[in-house]
């Protein structure tokens, strides 16, 4: 195991465990501060070893996941402690470099796809160009409401929560999935690799992530946050 793989594998554990106890913990919290904190830093790591690994080997799609992951993590975490009202040409700055990096990703992503979809078998390094569309598509979506803010002074109230929640969670999901369905479902027995029940933990984080989103966006407590 290299040193990468190693604070990779390190990283992706620690991830799981600080970003479930931030999902599960008050939101606001000390303990979800910290856990979300933790969360932040140990995916950086992680998704930044594992694209560093992906572009060396090289496994492409592997390289985009791990670029989409910090792109979230940053801009999730950055929208709860940023405040557009306290210095709104740095807020927009920012708001335009995270812009321009979700236009990076989308172009990457779209392209690979395509390339893969022209080939004669439609796979590249073992996969085909769905997982590429897949992921570009959800850059764009993330690309299209960051330059809605960057023109609007970014978001407000329960908005801006949202925005927090579905990106910290999406990269949650992402780490979830790549430690019980991914790569690391090899640390797992043999006999139970592929078991359905592998897949609960991540699946789980997305239906709660649609749960917590439905609540927020709904509830009249949340309008003022950070407005």
């Amino acid at each position: 195991m290299t040193i990468l793989m190693f604070f990779h594998v390190l990283a992706g554990t620690l991830s799981v465990l600080a970003g479930s106890t931030a999902l599960l913990t008050e939101k606001g919290s000390v303990t979800h501060r910290a856990a979300g904190n933790l969360f932040l830093i140990s995916m950086l790591i992680m998704a930044g070893a594992g694209s560093a690994i992906a572009f060396h080997i090289p496994q492409m799609i592997t390289f985009i996941a791990g670029l989409f992951t910090c792109y979230l993590v940053i801009t999730g975490w950055l929208t709860i402690k940023s405040n557009p009202e306290g210095s709104l040409t740095t807020y927009r700055m920012t708001m335009a470099v995270t812009t321009l990096v979700a236009m990076f990703i989308t172009g990457l992503a779209f392209y690979f796809g395509y390339h893969v979809y022209m080939q004669p078998d439609a796979t590249l390094q073992n996969f085909g160009p769905q997982p590429y569309f897949f992921f570009g598509a959800l850059a764009l979506f993330a690309a299209f409401f960051d330059a809605i803010h960057l023109f609007r002074g970014g978001p407000k109230g329960k908005h801006r929560i949202a925005r927090h929640l579905w990106r910290m969670c999406f990269a949650l999901y992402i780490a979830m999935g790549s430690l019980f369905t991914g790569p690391g479902a090899q640390m797992f027995p043999q006999s139970f690799q592929g078991n359905w029940m592998l897949s609960v933990p991540e699946n789980a984080v997305i239906i709660a992530m649609f749960v917590w989103l439905a609540i927020v966006l709904s509830a009249n407590k949340f309008s003022r946050f950070g407005s």
